[in-house]
């Protein structure tokens, strides 16, 4: 009887995307990134618009340098998200922040910055608390200003502080 229990987890925790992306963090802190990327397209082969398991992958392929294989993602998870909005509710029409905040990661994570501030502040709206939703808007808005300062040759280490003498 235990056996038959213990098979029965095991085959639940093999369907698990969330058991797979937690288990790709972990080979990933570990160092071992081969692993970490097979648990995270397993987690994503579960649940295509598992924006976690997406964000940590892409994270772990940029850092590697597999550009190309980065590519392919995005365009396998963009194209997940969007089959699932049609299926789904409309996302403006959603009132859950996670879903907002979510989107708002894939939109950043494609470059869409002024779509991806549209979904964190969407998220804030709803929940104000939320403080995941700050820090994404945040790091969004510096990346911006980043850009902006690049574009218009501007460079904080050629600035001089005010002399105040």
């Amino acid at each position: 009887m235990a056996d038959e229990n213990l098979e029965g987890l095991e085959r639940r925790l093999e369907r698990s995307p969330k058991v797979h992306m937690e288990l790709g963090v972990l080979h990933y802190i570990h160092g071992r990134n081969n692993e970490a990327i097979r648990e995270l397209k397993e987690a994503l082969k579960l649940k295509p618009d598992y924006v976690a398991a997406f964000y940590n992958l892409a994270s772990i392929l940029r850092e590697l340098g597999r550009i190309d294989e980065l590519r392919t993602l995005q365009r396998e998870v963009a194209e997940a998200v969007k089959k699932q909005q049609t299926q789904a509710h409309k996302p403006a029409e959603s009132l859950d922040p996670k879903m907002h905040l979510e989107l708002g990661i894939v939109y950043y994570i494609h470059g869409c910055y002024s779509e991806a501030e549209r979904e964190f502040k969407r998220a804030l709206e709803l929940n104000p608390d939320y403080s995941i939703a700050y820090y994404d808007l945040a790091v969004l808005l510096e990346e911006i200003g980043e850009k902006k300062n690049k574009k218009n040759g501007n460079n904080k280490d050629s600035e001089k502080p005010l002399d105040k003498g």
